[in-house]
């Protein structure tokens, strides 16, 4: 009994990635809008890519550097988008980094820097001691 010959056909399907590519920078806001100081909320604005496998997931880590210095570490749990800088910051520069991944097969990433904003100035009041009224107005001490 012949049953004849059976051909098998395979069909592979490769999946074209595109590079995931620089849209829009990651920029810092200072919500009063000059000098950063200890107590400023700082906003980051996480920038875009295109290109890839959307969705695209986007994670935000901010970071610290010594004033002058290149050297940044993460902040230890700086991870949304508003970072509020602390006396620990002082005389440092700080700076928000976007990661972006797809969702390709090799989970494409691309890393989006902002510029760095600082140093961070720790300002102390002045101690007053008390306050008088005078013909003048006030004083203190």
């Amino acid at each position: 009994l012949n049953i004849g010959t059976v051909h098998y056909k395979w069909v592979v399907t490769q999946q074209v990635v595109t590079a995931l590519v620089k849209a829009v920078e990651t920029t810092i806001a200072d919500d009063n809008g000059g000098e950063v100081e200890a107590g400023d909320t700082l906003t980051c604005t996480q920038g875009s890519v295109t290109g890839g496998t959307t969705p695209y997931v986007y994670t935000t880590q901010w970071e610290t550097a010594p004033l002058g210095s290149t050297e940044y570490t993460e902040i230890p749990g700086a991870t949304e988008e508003t970072y509020t800088t602390t006396t620990d910051d002082a005389n440092n520069t700080i700076r928000a980094t976007v990661t972006a991944t797809d969702n390709s097969a090799t989970a494409q990433t691309m890393t989006l820097t902002s510029e760095a904003v600082g140093p961070v100035v720790y300002k102390i009041a002045p101690e007053i001691s008390s306050v008088t009224l005078t013909d003048n107005g006030l004083r203190w001490q």
